[in-house]
């Protein structure tokens, strides 16, 4: 998992032994809800950019159906 993203009021710097940075801040396109990308590796600016559609996408979706919810894994 090298990604992840959570609500702003989530701490995601370390899950277990995993340390995460913060890279990005990401809206959802709907409710403009912000969320923290976070990522456990060194990304090159591709996957960063990979990352934060995905992520975009995937709050668009989720966002008609009910409440975002605060913790994300992002897909590898």
């Amino acid at each position: 998992m090298k990604f992840v993203a959570a609500s702003p009021d989530i701490a995601a710097g370390g899950f277990g032994e995993i340390k995460y940075k913060h890279i990005r801040d990401v809206f959802c396109p709907i409710c403009q809800r912000k969320f923290y990308l976070w990522t456990s590796i060194k990304p090159k600016a591709i996957e960063v950019q990979a990352a934060v559609k995905r992520l975009t996408e995937e709050l668009g979706e989720s966002c008609p159906k009910g409440e975002h919810p605060d913790y994300i894994r992002m897909r590898d």
